[in-house]
């Protein structure tokens, strides 16, 4: 007996913080299934890695699950905005309230099984990470969290937060979100415009409204979009990185050069931004700049296949 509890503590050990960091984000995730019409994303122990994630889908559930025990990260779940603030609020709180579920449960089977120390020790594993996930995350914290293609997001705290300025913006932002998901993009897109042409400077407004333009494959319209507000929106890394794609696209390679300096001046880690860069140099015939970017991709990224071929090459 003592060997089986001496193993089930190893195993939960490892396997405790994917855990309980797998329940935090489907704390988000139903809400978000639930309240929106488009698909919901998990990260479990990455922000934002897919290349070197095991994936699976259920419906419009996509999960990206890593593990790395020496360099463990936390979760991210991804979505459309909701249409209602309160629809958001639950979302946001979703994920604390499944850790801190979580946690009182524990506490409850801790207690019943107090007088069994291998299951007790066990549960407290679970306890004291699922506690502290609620705590790392219902604390507002203004520092961001970059993710693996440049983007940054914030921790729930600070996500609920901005929500309360949210609740203060104009009525043609909540409309054009519920025009968007209830299938009437063009409308949805104009008034969400007009928000930011108002004086709003939100940078998720400028950000869903370049992913409806993708996805309704409107490239001009998204590269318009993006010259309007590119100098009034503090754009990040991916930001920049997703417009030169578009001017790619659109065989402006002087522009996308532009934007792919900035997106790896805006974060230097940005190993999408860097290979792009190369491959276009490459494209345009400057293979000394080229094997720099292309070089400082394996740096961050050792083992990337694609840099790799293009060094071979």
């Amino acid at each position: 007996m003592a060997i089986i509890g001496f193993i089930t503590i190893i195993l939960l050990l490892i396997f405790s913080r994917p855990i309980t960091t797998f329940i935090h984000e489907l704390g988000h995730a139903i809400p978000a299934l639930l309240f929106t019409s488009h698909p919901v994303v998990i990260f479990v122990g990455s922000y934002g890695n897919e290349t070197q994630s095991q994936y699976h889908q259920i419906g419009r559930l996509h999960i990206y699950f890593k593990y790395n025990v020496l360099n463990w990260q936390l979760g991210l779940c991804q979505h459309a905005p909701a249409n209602k603030i309160y629809e958001t609020l639950l979302i946001i709180l979703g994920g604390p309230v499944a850790s801190l579920l979580l946690g009182l449960i524990c506490i409850y089977f801790l207690i019943e099984f107090k007088e069994q120390p291998w299951i007790a020790f066990s549960i407290a594993l679970l306890l004291v990470s699922g506690i502290s996930d609620f705590l790392v995350n219902i604390i507002p914290d203004d520092k961001p969290l970059p993710m693996e293609n440049g983007a940054v997001v914030y921790n729930d705290g600070a996500q609920f937060k901005q929500l309360l300025k949210t609740s203060r913006y104009p009525e043609e932002y909540f409309s054009g979100l519920e025009d968007i998901n209830e299938g009437r993009p063009k409308t949805g897109i104009s008034k969400l415009e007009s928000v930011l042409e108002s004086g709003v400077k939100d940078i998720y407004i400028y950000k869903y409204v370049i992913q409806i333009y993708i996805q309704e494959k409107q490239e001009n319209n998204a590269i318009q979009f993006h010259e309007r507000f590119v100098k009034r929106l503090p754009l990040d890394s991916s930001d920049h990185l997703y417009a030169a794609e578009l001017y790619i696209k659109n065989n402006q390679t002087d522009f996308a050069l532009q934007e792919l300096t900035t997106s790896i001046e805006k974060n230097y880690l940005n190993s999408e931004a860097l290979l792009t860069r190369g491959k276009l140099l490459l494209e345009m015939g400057h293979r000394g700049s080229a094997r720099k970017d292309l070089e400082k991709v394996l740096l961050i990224e050792e083992g990337n296949r694609e840099a790799l071929e293009l060094l071979n090459g």
